[in-house]
């Protein structure tokens, strides 16, 4: 008998995640999915036979009832050791200086954010997995999801951007962890480089580099066409 353990990767437009889970599928996994994308992908993710999930979810598919439990997410806050307005603004979508689309509420903000929670337990419930993989933390509910995960004991680990070439570094927790990551890596001497070899990385390597080969998307243009579909 072999113990299998359970991953759960959050899946957004990158695909980047899904290539490492096509990577993991044959290394005693489960695997199991939640997507956060667009809506024209929506089928080819239901669809796919790359990648063998056990079970996936849609997270745009959780609708807030705009009536929060107030009683619900007092004890949440307890249960996780969480501050949800401190979470909540951390989100500039919730500022109306910044949204010029829909100036949000506090009964809406806690909607969300309560809807969020119960999609995130209803899964931790169900699956119970070891590992979180996922982008670098960039929205409030990614916020929210790591720090649930780190009070439940879920190894989060989160794809970080280098900013070298087309490169990234998977990071248990956050980077954001100052003591952590500000800390000299090693003090062995086979790793120290010499000033020419910094050097000659940094110019292999430049930053941006890897997006300036391909310089075709300078010629490329879009019909008038298009811009009144992409408009509407």
């Amino acid at each position: 008998f072999i113990l299998t353990e359970k991953i759960l990767l959050w899946i957004d437009n990158s695909f980047l995640q899904f290539g490492i889970a096509n990577k993991l599928q044959n290394k005693k996994f489960e695997l199991f999915g939640i997507f956060d994308i667009n809506e024209s992908m929506k089928e080819f993710f239901e669809k796919q036979k790359i990648v063998d999930f056990k079970k996936i979810w849609n997270f745009y598919e959780c609708t807030p009832n705009l009536n929060p439990n107030l009683e619900y997410l007092k004890k949440i806050e307890k249960k996780y050791d969480i501050n949800l307005w401190s979470i909540a603004y951390t989100d500039r979508a919730f500022y109306s200086e910044y949204n010029l689309f829909h100036k949000f509420n506090s009964n809406e903000i806690l909607s969300i954010i309560e809807n969020e929670i119960r999609f995130f337990e209803n899964i931790f419930n169900e699956i119970k997995p070891k590992f979180l993989l996922m982008n670098a933390v960039t929205q409030h509910y990614q916020y929210l999801l790591t720090k649930i995960c780190k009070k439940l004991g879920i190894i989060v680990l989160t794809i970080e951007p280098l900013r070298f070439g087309d490169r990234a570094m998977i990071v248990k927790d956050t980077i954001y962890d100052k003591k952590k990551f500000l800390k000299p890596i090693t003090n062995d001497k086979k790793y120290k480089k010499t000033k020419e070899e910094i050097q000659d990385f940094l110019k292999f390597n430049m930053p941006g580099k890897f997006y300036l080969k391909d310089k075709t998307h300078k010629n490329y243009k879009i019909n008038k066409l298009e811009k009144i579909k992409a408009f509407l």
